[in-house]
């Protein structure tokens, strides 16, 4: 959240000032999160529980996806598209 300048405003210009400058800076905040890269699942959950990063084959699918207990932590796998090259990656789960 950003901190807009705390100022009293004496005259309607100094209204007008705010205002613009609020309106400049949420400008810069839309632009910013309209550069923000798309990154979401969006596939099909699989059965497979890979054994590593490179363990992709010909049937599977970018944003394939698994959730499953590896010896006591439970993982989310997701095959992802690394600059052309189909990976899976995993993160651990936790509660909360």
């Amino acid at each position: 959240m950003k901190n807009y300048p705390r100022q009293e405003p004496n005259t309607a210009e100094d209204v007008q000032e705010i205002v613009r400058y609020i309106q400049k800076e949420r400008k810069n905040d839309v632009n910013d999160f309209d550069a923000l890269k798309d990154n979401y699942i969006s596939g099909r959950k699989v059965d497979k529980i890979p054994t590593g990063a490179s363990n992709v084959t010909a049937t599977d699918t970018v944003g394939d996806f698994n959730i499953a207990d590896d010896g006591g932590t439970t993982y989310l796998y997701a095959l992802v598209d690394i600059s052309g090259t189909a990976e899976w990656r995993r993160v651990a789960l936790s509660t909360w």
